[in-house]
């Protein structure tokens, strides 16, 4: 890849502008000292802000599996660019790995929602069933509470005969 003014080979210095036009570090650092301050390549404004430097994962393996110096030969344009876009599929496959294995984590994290939503509901539910069996049990003991209340306001003093089979049992 080349920068689209001085047609040089990027080096380890690759530039973005906001607009998404890539120069060199020379160009792009000419480009924001210039009084318009608009790309050179599509004309929108830029900024010293907006100018940032990039890093190109393919760039870099490319530089390591390329030696243009090997056979003192120099490669072509286009062995050069066949080479990039090799190192730029690898790069893709590895995205889509990484891609699927988070898919994947993503579908297993849903599969455990499902399941502890589908357990708090059967805990409500049953939660439910529990609270209107004590609300009975609660009304039983308290009818019994009456029944004896009503025993012992006619003299059958039914408290104290509980008390004393109580004692007579330990």
């Amino acid at each position: 890849m080349e920068c689209p003014v001085c047609m040089n080979y990027y080096d380890d210095d690759v530039y973005s502008t906001y607009c998404g036009h890539l120069f060199c570090k020379q160009c792009a650092n000419q480009m924001i000292q210039k009084a318009s301050g608009d790309c050179w390549t599509c004309h929108s404004p830029i900024q010293a802000n907006s100018v940032h430097k990039i890093y190109l994962p393919a760039r870099v393996a490319t530089q390591q599996s390329v030696d243009l110096t090997q056979d003192s030969q120099e490669l072509t344009k286009e062995e050069i660019m066949k080479t990039m876009l090799t190192d730029l599929e690898i790069e893709c496959e590895k995205n889509v790995q990484k891609c699927t294995k988070l898919k994947e984590a993503v579908d297993v994290y849903a599969m455990n929602y499902a399941n502890f939503v589908s357990l708090n509901d059967e805990l409500k539910r049953k939660n439910e069933i529990l609270e209107t069996k004590l609300l009975i049990i609660r009304d039983k003991l308290d009818r019994c509470e009456q029944i004896v209340d009503n025993f012992d306001r006619h003299g059958h003093n039914t408290r104290s005969k509980r008390r004393t089979a109580r004692s007579d049992r330990v």
